[in-house]
This record gives C-alpha cells, structure tokens and sequence, in this order.
C-alpha cells in the first residue's frame, strides 16, 4: 500500500532567523538553502528555485503588469529577501501550505521516477495546482496518473465527474467526461439529473440531456455512422455551453473549408447587406470602382450618338462597353467572402478602366 505524502507542516516547522511575526515559520522540507524564490502561505515560508517555476507563475503575482527583464526583479526572487519580496498566496482561494507542499513536492520528489506516494487526491490538488500556474508538463504528468485510477477507484461516469468538479480541476479534463456522459447508451435516472443539478457549476441536469440530444441527432445526420473525436466535442460542448474556443475556431475553419471546396463562399450578413448598399468602407470602394466607369461609359454613350454615322465610332465603343463591363464583372466576382476586395484588385480595375477610356478619346 502506498505511504500517503508527508506534506504537514504542524510540528515540523522551524523558526525563522528574522521572523515577520512570532507565528511565522520556515517550512521544514521545502525551505531549501540556496532558494531564490520566497513564498509565504498562511505562516508558512517556502524557500525554493525560480528556475523549477514556469513564466506563468509569476506573471500570475505580478498584478497584471509585465515581467522585468531581469529574474531578480520578478515578484518573490531575489537574496535575502524572505519578507520583503515574498510572494503571498491566499490560503482560503489559491493554496492552502499542504497543497502548495504537494506542487513542491513533484518538484523535489527524492525517488526521481516513483510518485506511487501520491494519492488520488494527492493528485487532483497537483493537477489544479498545475494548470493554474502554467506547469503545463506537471498537468500532463498528474492527468496520466489521474485517469487510470480514477477509473478504477471511481468507476461510475456521473460520480467521476462531481469529483471532478468538486475538486475544481480544468476545464478540458471536464469537459471529456460531459461528452463520455452524453455518448453513454445508457439513458439517466432522476438521481442523476439531481445530481447533475447540484453540481457547483450549477443546474446541468437539463443542459446534459440537450447534450446527449444533440449528439443522436447528429449521429442520425451523419447516416447513423459514429461521429469523428473533434466533430463530437464540438456538438456536445456546444450544446453544454461549456467553454472550448479551440473546437469553436477548428469548426469554423472546417466549415470555411468546406464551403470553398464545394464553391460556394460562406453566408455571412455582411455579404448580404453589401447586395443592397454599401455598408463597410471596402463596399464603399467598390461602389467607387464601380460607380465612375458607369457614368464614363455613358458619356461615351452619347459622344457615339451625336457620330452615329460612324459605324466604326459605334462599334468600337460597344465593345469597349463590353469590355468596362467585363471588368465590372471580374471586380466583383474576385470579392472576399466577408465582403471586401483585394487591393491589388482594385488598383488592377481601375487602370485597366481609365486605359479604355483613353484609348476611346483617341
């Protein structure tokens, strides 16, 4: 049976040399001797290396102000200095000293390789830990260790995922349970939905039964065939209304994709405003672009009728009609989907038109 982590510090504290307060104490394990980096949790002083600490973190102390370009001008680094730059962490909403002393612990771990200490719970107070402060590697490592156990000591979907929820981990390793919760075959009792109502994220109850029926229909629109891992977490998300901006923008660049390779350019209501008038300062320049070879063309038009004896007169300016027209057509025919025109197109229009219209005059 695996030794739990010893992380209390109750009894196993030392007294500062320069205390702050008579109730400040020197963590016994996690004040290192070297440290540069000073963090004071409740009454407890941890002593430990920058360099184990990711960027994020102390961006996460520094009030939303950026990182000086040195280290030792970062929030908590620097010598001697236990009290004046340390970092301080509320124990109440961030981390309580035996949580943090966890986090420490992966760090300093004696064993190198063997975290069989960790307890499930253990993990899940690293897993938050880590995901807060941006020990992206930890997350990762604390998930591997997550998943197989809890599995095997919480087997039930529904139970997993209160325990998830009330441990407050990320949202990504959440939202695989909702989605393995909506694809279930089996349907959910009444118990579950009150358990899902009592959930800290709120009444979920009926925003997971939208979930499972937003995932059979579109099952059913994909001709009953199994939805593909990005197509499913994008359906049961959003039909959560759960975060996840990754799916959200992956989805909207498929279905931007799909529209071209079938050649159709995707609906959006700018294009259909710019159908009636202009409404954007590109749709403005193509009213231009458009607008000035009109009214050229029917000064043309009326120069030709006072020569209409002039069969050549007459015919060369209905093929240079045609041809402004032509242009017209190519202009707006190379518009953006959203609305707008290249540049270069523009220009291209433009000196194209005005050659025709001199090579009219001569």
């Amino acid at each position: 049976m695996a030794t739990r982590i010893d992380t209390s510090s109750t009894g196993a504290t030392q007294s500062t040399g320069s205390p702050q307060s008579p109730q400040d104490v020197r963590h016994s394990e996690y004040y290192r001797e070297g440290g540069d980096l000073y963090i004071l949790i409740s009454h407890i002083i941890f002593r430990l290396h920058s360099a184990d600490f990711p960027r994020t973190f102390f961006e996460a102390f520094n009030e939303g102000k950026p990182l000086g370009p040195t280290i030792d001008t970062w929030p908590g680094v620097g010598a001697c200095s236990e009290f004046k730059k340390a970092i301080i962490i509320d124990p109440a909403t961030e981390a309580t000293p035996d949580e943090f002393a966890k986090l420490a612990w992966v760090l300093h771990n004696p064993l190198y390789d063997d975290f069989s200490a960790a307890t499930l719970e253990d993990w899940f107070t690293i897993l938050r830990l880590a995901d807060k402060w941006g020990f992206t590697c930890m997350k990762a490592m604390a998930q591997r260790h997550i998943h197989p156990r809890a599995e095997e000591e919480i087997p039930d979907i529904l139970d997993r995922l209160c325990k998830y929820e009330a441990c407050k981990l990320p949202a990504d390793v959440i939202q695989e349970l909702y989605i393995q919760l909506c694809t279930q075959e089996e349907g959910l009792s009444d118990e579950n939905l009150d358990q899902l109502d009592n959930l800290p994220r709120g009444r979920m109850g009926r925003q997971v039964q939208r979930g499972r029926e937003a995932y059979y229909k579109a099952q059913i629109e994909n001709g009953g065939d199994e939805l593909t891992d990005s197509r499913k977490k994008t359906v049961i998300v959003g039909a959560l209304g759960l975060e996840n901006r990754q799916s959200s923008t992956a989805s909207a660049n498929s279905n931007a994709n799909d529209s071209q390779s079938a050649g159709q350019a995707p609906s959006t209501s700018n294009d259909t405003t710019s159908a009636g008038a202009p409404n954007s300062e590109s749709d403005t320049s193509i009213a231009d672009a458009n607008g000035t070879p009109t009214e050229r063309t029917s000064r043309d038009t009326a120069g030709s009728s006072a020569n209409s004896n002039s069969g050549t007169s007459g015919s060369s300016n209905h093929n240079n009609n045609n041809n402004t027209n032509n242009v017209q057509g190519a202009v707006i025919a190379t518009r953006k989907p959203g609305g707008g025109l290249p540049m270069s197109t523009i220009i291209s229009g433009i000196v194209y038109l005005n050659f025709v219209y001199f090579w009219k005059l001569l």
